[in-house]
């Protein structure tokens, strides 16, 4: 059967989610860039205090700047890169999840099978669906869908363990050892100034694969049942 692709839910479901991830990182950038100059503001105060005033009193001011700094430092920006990395995960999967199930509709005529995708090792399912229904070769993603699966163990401890490594400490201690934007730090996962940079990278890179196997997809359909034709929109 001839499908107008153009006109399939699930065609722009992966462009739309690259189109909000480029929003995201901007997004992220205008916070790392904000506390970054908060940061500068409070330490030139701090310095121009210390500056004028008698050795003896040096510890008092910088007491007094000290919350400030590490607000500034550690405290606000960590606290942003773990919002963004918990909501990035959770669209990722949504989105993926849609992709799916709006395939499962649009081309091969069946029921949303969204839930029955949601079910227990989601991404799992995710995978299977798209390399044996949707005949996607999935090995030029690999690294990639590595990737995302470990982005979903942090995500899992910072969300039920406020980043404490318990389950799963193996997998996750070896990634961050490959990954220098996060670290374990007194077993609690650290996200560092470029984690979230490198994780909407990889999701683009996810993205683009992705694509790459549809559109070959969309070929191997086309070549099979013929290329859907317009007959326009003036036409009766």
């Amino acid at each position: 059967m001839k499908i107008d692709f153009f006109r399939c839910n699930y065609f722009h479901k992966l462009n739309s989610f690259n189109i909000e991830l480029h929003t995201i990182l901007n997004l992220h950038n205008h916070s790392e860039s904000y506390w970054q100059t908060v940061e500068e503001d409070v330490n030139n105060s701090m310095l121009a205090e210390i500056k004028g005033a008698d050795t003896e009193v040096h510890e008092n001011i910088v007491d007094a700047y000290v919350d400030d700094l590490v607000t500034a430092q550690s405290t606000a920006p960590i606290f942003h890169r773990e919002t963004i990395l918990v909501s990035l995960y959770c669209q990722t999967e949504y989105t993926l999840l849609e992709y799916c199930s709006c395939f499962n509709q649009d081309v091969m005529g069946k029921d949303s099978n969204f839930d029955k995708l949601s079910r227990h090792a989601v991404l799992d399912n995710i995978y299977r669906y798209m390399q044996d229904v949707m005949g996607f070769d999935l090995t030029s993603l690999k690294d990639e869908w590595e990737y995302l699966k470990n982005i979903k163990l942090i995500r899992n401890r910072l969300v039920h363990t406020n980043g404490k490594v318990e389950k799963n400490p193996m997998e996750i201690e070896s990634f961050c050892e490959k990954n220098v934007n996060f670290r374990i730090q007194n077993g609690f996962i650290v996200l560092q100034k470029g984690a979230i940079d490198d994780v909407i990278n990889v999701l683009m890179k996810l993205l683009d694969k992705l694509e790459n196997e549809n559109q070959l997809f969309i070929g191997r359909h086309q070549a099979k049942f013929g290329v859907f034709e317009h007959t326009g929109f003036n036409n009766v």
